[in-house]
């Protein structure tokens, strides 16, 4: 039986909306510093558009972020968009992590992209002025965005085998169609 989130959407129900509706993102903007150059500065970022509100109102009580509504386009039912910044974003994605299927390489990308944005802060006490990102550091963060922008223009299929190739999944077996089995018997079990 699903154990369910205090809203009443189970786990497993949040990761397969997410999966159809979400998105992981790294976004990338240049900040000028006071001393007149520019610097690269990653922040990572979950998002979900729907037409269905009071779903991510679900979602922003049990997980928090921001709701905001698409412009209004002729023809198409009003949309709305639920974000949620970097910390929110590993917890939401560390909740969801063990159902998602087609999004899974995205949250361990984001996974790593957390750990590598702890390991850069700058040391207690030490003023953000006096900050500075190692030039490795900054090109790991891009070199991770650029990953995860590949993995965006991937269809379904050709991420499911991203996954397999990272071995997230575990065992799967091409058919003689070629398309590879084991996508259900993924989440088969007692």
């Amino acid at each position: 039986m699903a154990e369910h989130l205090p809203n009443g959407l189970s786990p497993e129900y949040v990761a397969g909306f997410f999966d159809g509706e979400g998105t992981v993102g790294i976004g990338l903007s240049m900040d000028i510093t006071r001393s007149g150059t520019w610097r690269p500065r990653h922040r990572l970022y979950v998002r979900i558009g729907s037409t269905n509100l009071p779903i991510l109102e679900m979602l922003k009580h049990q997980f928090g972020g921001s709701i905001h509504a698409y412009k209004l386009k002729i023809g198409h039912a009003p949309a709305w968009g639920w974000a949620l910044g970097p910390a929110d974003s590993v917890n939401f994605l560390r909740t969801i992590r063990p159902f998602l299927i087609l999004k899974a390489a995205e949250a361990d990308l984001a996974f790593e992209f957390s750990n590598l944005a702890r390991f850069a802060k700058r040391p207690l006490g030490t003023p953000r002025r006096a900050q500075r990102l190692p030039a490795i550091s900054i090109e790991e963060r891009e070199r991770l965005r650029t990953e995860l922008v590949n993995l965006h223009g991937l269809s379904g299929a050709a991420r499911f085998r991203s996954l397999a190739s990272r071995q997230l999944i575990g065992q799967t077996t091409r058919t003689s169609g070629g398309s590879i089995s084991g996508f259900m018997s993924y989440r088969a079990g007692p």
